[in-house]
């Protein structure tokens, strides 16, 4: 086992470039739509006719194929090893009879990714995949340590291994390149038995002579894709009298249903696309595990502000993020036509049906400040629509939701942010829709 510094594996995370490319190129589509996002402007609204912006009819009509047992699309939840958010990616569970190891494996994991090469100027694809074997009786998976997961057109071989410890405790987290990586399935969710992902760079790091790391993920768990979210942005080259300025974009989301409580994993996918054979899916790292409540009336909801949302380097490259901007583009609450500056505040919504919980405008953006007006890095999106593939939402007085939580309610916890939280943290704590204080 590797007793191996996360203070050290920062040096070659800066080596961000690679892990810019990797998620700027999985955003292109979105990016060339939003503009000029690397420059800081006004966070003002544009000017939208507000009539325009009316909740979409039926646009969500993306449909995947049904999970078959534990096979399917899945979104993925992890955190940053101090157990903060850190964004959601989708993955396939896919039917396998392969040998790893020695192993007879039935499950293939398959995280899908591009990456965009610069001095050829093409697009590589660099899906990442291990292989693991499940046993139903047991409800686990059992995936060989050191897999190749991809063998990256520039850096090389990458191989998987596993973080031992806790995040609350991150200064004794250590790589496990001995034992196997397993998952427990459980209410449809696959979650990591261990710490967390280390995607070790072979090649590189023999290059290198020390160990290399692409990407550390902790608190991982797969939540099984049962509902779709659209937004929409603002096209300010639209034409006079156009009846429908907006560009569209619409990825595969998870929602957990707590009655008046809902998780909506996938939030706002940055690169959100539709792949081949149906299946929709979620921006790589770049969309949100967001909170939201809805009220005891069953039709108003709120959602919290200061949820993180994106990593912000995506959109403007690392050198520009700084402790003015902060890390993160995140969740604003408004106030007229102008984001709140310190993140405080709910933004206001409905659940328009019975499967449909709706924002007519969100403004995601970086920290604010006043520099001859209010500027940061971000954007306003608009027909924010999260729509459950089958059911209704419990708080509409439907019962035939279908959502399977990983939880009771009463054990995910939330600060007055609205971000998820230990349930022995301090402060104001949210469990249940109802609020405590904890000394």
């Amino acid at each position: 086992m590797k007793k191996v510094l996360l203070l050290a594996c920062a040096a070659v995370m800066s080596l961000a470039a690679n892990a810019q490319d990797y998620k700027q190129s999985v955003a292109k589509e979105s990016l060339s739509l939003i503009g000029k996002m690397n420059v800081l402007h006004s966070a003002a609204a544009p000017e939208v006719d507000m009539s325009k912006a009316a909740m979409p009819k039926s646009r969500v009509a993306v449909k995947r194929a049904a999970h078959d047992g534990i096979y399917g699309l899945y979104i993925m939840d992890h955190t940053n090893y101090n157990g903060d958010g850190d964004g959601c990616d989708s993955i396939f569970v896919e039917k396998a009879n392969v040998t790893v190891q020695d192993v007879t494996c039935n499950v293939k994991f398959r995280i899908p990714g591009e990456a965009y090469d610069a001095t050829s100027q093409k697009f590589y694809n660099t899906d990442m995949s291990f292989y693991g074997k499940y046993d139903e009786a047991e409800g686990k998976i059992t995936c060989p340590t050191g897999q190749v997961i991809c063998n990256h057109f520039k850096y090389g071989k990458f191989a998987l291994f596993s973080w031992t410890g806790s995040t609350d405790d991150p200064d004794n987290l250590m790589i496990d390149d001995q034992n196997p990586i397993t998952f427990t399935v459980e209410d449809g969710t696959i979650s990591l038995d261990q710490a967390g992902f280390a995607y070790y760079m072979v090649d590189y790091s023999e290059q290198q002579g020390k160990t290399s790391l692409w990407s550390n993920l902790f608190n991982i768990a797969f939540k099984p894709a049962n509902g779709m979210m659209e937004f929409a942005l603002y096209n300010q080259d639209a034409p006079e009298g156009d009846q429908d300025p907006f560009f569209y974009f619409n990825a595969a989301v998870a929602v957990e249903d707590f009655g008046y409580n809902v998780n909506v994993y996938g939030y706002a996918p940055l690169g959100a696309t539709n792949m081949t054979g149906g299946q929709s899916m979620n921006g790589y790292g770049a969309s949100g595990s967001i909170h939201m409540s809805i009220a005891e009336d069953g039709k108003a909801v709120s959602m919290p502000a200061g949820q993180y949302v994106w990593p912000l380097f995506i959109l403007v490259g690392s050198s520009n993020v700084t402790d003015e901007t902060g890390q993160s583009v995140y969740i604003h609450a408004k106030d007229g036509n102008y984001p709140v500056a310190d993140g405080s505040g709910f933004v206001d919504g409905e659940l328009a049906a019975g499967n449909q919980i709706y924002f007519q405008s969100v403004a995601l953006f970086s920290n604010l400040w006043n520099d001859g007006g209010l500027k940061g890095y971000g954007m306003w999106t608009y027909k924010n629509t999260v729509t459950l593939d089958e059911g209704g939402f419990s708080a509409a007085g439907i019962s035939d939701a279908t959502v399977s939580p990983l939880k009771k309610a009463s054990e995910q916890c939330y600060n007055a942010l609205g971000q998820r939280v230990n349930a022995n943290a301090k402060g104001l704590i949210i469990r249940d829709g109802k609020k405590f204080f904890i000394k």
